[in-house]
């Protein structure tokens, strides 16, 4: 979460982190917090920063001091999972045990006990335009107009009760994520109130949101993230109209790995031991081993600025000029053909990330960049070149929560963030970078 000042506040099973642009603060228990299990962030129109915790309830930091808050101030329950403020300036808590709404001077107890229409194990919270007030639960999805529940569930077209996350469009369509399947909210005249997509194994999880250039999801599923199978191809949706794609509509395999749409409005799709799709609009065309690509397993996928399109493969990395494919591997000076994530920088050198290091591609040689040249561990698991043209490496273990946090490569030399050296019990790997409008990391 990035507050009114441009600070970024993450949530760890460590503490509470504030990050500044350069360096870390760490709160724990000892600052205060009731809990170093923060499970969300918030922060209300006055500033406050509110936080939420696994075990301990939620606490409220004004800059100064935290105040905390239980079940003996009127939390519906200690374990606390998101904190949602309406248009009214309520502050909302979705609990194991309901929803708590808080006005400012009291805490008000929303549960299955009140009332038989009320929600319990909240999940997610959101408002639309009506100032209607929506909570994904275990039980169903709940509407709340500010005096009355509604519940809907699978008897109205939810592919299942296990509601997890909400989000609204730009068409304030109400689109929700559960154990079995997502679906789009679309009232009738009939008791079927959802256009669903529920996945053929209800074991089957998302991976991938992708929204593509015309706001259309796109959703990508595996059922075993580590094995990378059991998935259910592509499945799309915008407020019209929604479809499943699999390899029996042409796409290369059911396991998509990477969704990724270049300039001219193409969606890609990788996936893991089918190869790679392209999709026009209309048609899907199949690259594979055959064609020239380093491998079936494509992970990631990536577009320079001379329009090249780069694919992370467990077998090396695939440049397609829109033609053909040249593969480059150990054999052409990569540390390793376990490719993770692919970036540019603004010399124009392609830079990969590998589970032995770091490459920079110049157009004609591979230079690698191990721990030998000061990267701080080996294993990285995504790329990022930022405004400065500085490139950022993120360090850990893809299957566990092991890291070494990032390094960032100024042209000259590495510089490592290590978060975990601040407090030895926050998880330090780095799985995704990005900036904010204040190019803040």
């Amino acid at each position: 979460m990035q507050d009114k000042r441009g600070y970024l506040w993450l949530a760890t099973d460590g503490g509470l982190c504030r990050f500044d642009g350069e360096q870390f603060t760490i709160y724990t228990s000892q600052d205060g917090l009731p809990s170093n299990q923060i499970t969300y962030i918030l922060e209300d129109q006055h500033g406050n920063i509110w936080i939420a915790t696994r075990e301990n309830g939620i606490c409220r930091f004004d800059g100064k001091t935290f105040t905390t808050f239980t079940t003996r101030d009127g939390l519906s329950d200690n374990q606390v999972w998101v904190i949602f403020e309406d248009s009214k300036s309520n502050i909302w808590f979705g609990t194991d045990g309901g929803a708590t709404l808080f006005d400012g001077k009291r805490f008000i107890h929303y549960d299955h006990k009140d009332t038989a229409s009320a929600p319990i194990l909240v999940y997610d919270i959101l408002e639309d335009k009506k100032e209607n007030i929506w909570f994904a639960t275990r039980e169903g999805l709940y509407q709340f107009d500010g005096n009355t529940f509604i519940r809907w569930s699978t008897e109205h077209g939810l592919p299942s009760n296990d509601v997890r996350e909400l989000m609204f469009d730009q068409q304030d369509n109400l689109y929700i994520g559960s154990s079995a399947g997502a679906a789009r909210f679309a009232p009738n005249q009939s008791n079927q109130h959802f256009v669903s997509t529920a996945f053929k194994n209800t074991k089957t999880a998302v991976k991938q949101i992708f929204k593509d250039s015309q706001g259309n999801l796109w959703f990508s599923t595996l059922a075993d993230f580590q094995k990378e199978d059991g998935g259910t191809g592509v499945h799309f949706f915008n407020h019209h109209h929604q479809e499943i794609f699999t390899t029996e509509s042409g796409l290369a395999g059911n396991n998509i790995l990477s969704i990724f749409e270049d300039r001219e409005g193409r969606l890609w799709f990788g996936t893991a031991q089918g190869g790679l799709s392209r999709y026009d609009g209309l048609y899907f065309t199949n690259y594979t081993q055959k064609q020239g690509l380093a491998s079936n397993d494509v992970r990631n996928i990536y577009q320079d600025n001379q329009d090249r399109i780069w694919f992370a493969t467990a077998q090396g990395v695939s440049v397609y000029n829109d033609t053909s494919f040249t593969t480059y591997t150990t054999k052409n000076g990569l540390p390793s053909n376990t490719i993770r994530d692919i970036t540019q920088d603004h010399q124009n050198n392609i830079w990969i990330g590998t589970d032995k290091g770091a490459a920079r591609y110049d157009g004609h040689t591979w230079q690698p960049f191990t721990t030998q040249q000061g990267l701080y561990h080996n294993s990285i698991l995504t790329t990022f070149t930022d405004q400065k043209g500085q490139v950022w490496f993120g360090l850990g273990d893809p299957y566990t929560r092991d890291g070494w946090g990032a390094s960032r490569f100024d042209g000259h030399t590495f510089t490592h963030f290590d978060v975990s050296t601040i407090h030895k019990d926050t998880p330090n790997a780095v799985r995704k970078i990005t900036t904010d409008q204040k190019n803040h990391i």
